[in-house]
């Protein structure tokens, strides 16, 4: 409580009864100091509650031009029906698909994010999903309308192709709770809030 000045930490001296600092109430990780200003330590906020969100998006990174994704599976900290998990098969029901722009294809069939199948298996079946003519792009690519909000998303892995001419270097998963259909772009990170790193995986 009180001012900034770190010799008065701990004491209401404006009399407020209220910090100084635009500090979120609900960090993830706390920051300890001394008096005198001298960073301690840090610890995770057992009172921390991690972000509900509606729509989770896919954010990768591409240094080639035709990136190919497979599959995705997400873990919760919070069980949901029972599992720790959302992937095919498990708490999948009701989660809709829907590119974040008007992206070109080698294949365009988004319902293959989470159909089980992990591997390309056959590069000229359309149903498939990858895109052409995106090198050295960061964006959002796709985004799930879950159907409700989700909290607790801690992590996840994804699937892309095995040869670095048509995989995805990095995958990142973000979320918000305004459908995305209404952004003037979706597939601008800065419409969406960071979830978490997702884990890389690759098939042929």
């Amino acid at each position: 409580m009180g001012s900034d000045d770190p010799s008065k930490w701990g004491i209401d001296d404006i009399g407020t009864n209220t910090s100084a600092f635009p500090t979120d109430p609900n960090m993830k990780t706390l920051y300890w100091y001394d008096t005198e200003g001298n960073f301690n330590f840090q610890s995770d906020n057992p009172y921390y509650v991690a972000p509900s969100y509606r729509y989770l998006a896919f954010y990768g990174e591409v240094g080639n031009s035709s990136p190919t994704f497979h599959e995705i599976e997400l873990t919760l900290g919070t069980p949901l029906n029972g599992s720790s998990e959302i992937k095919y098969g498990v708490n999948d029901t009701g989660i809709t698909f829907h590119e974040s722009k008007a992206w070109e294809y080698g294949g365009s069939d988004y319902l293959t994010i989470m159909n089980g199948i992990k591997g390309w298996d056959n590069p000229n079946d359309p149903k498939r999903l990858q895109y052409n003519n995106v090198v050295n792009t960061n964006a959002i690519f796709w985004y799930m309308d879950m159907g409700s909000s989700v909290a607790a998303v801690n992590g996840g892995t994804y699937w892309t192709y095995n040869l670095a001419d048509y995989a995805f270097t990095i995958g990142k998963l973000y979320g918000t709770n305004t459908n995305p259909a209404d952004f003037a772009d979706a597939s601008l990170i800065a419409n969406y809030e960071f979830v978490c790193e997702l884990t890389k995986q690759t098939a042929s």
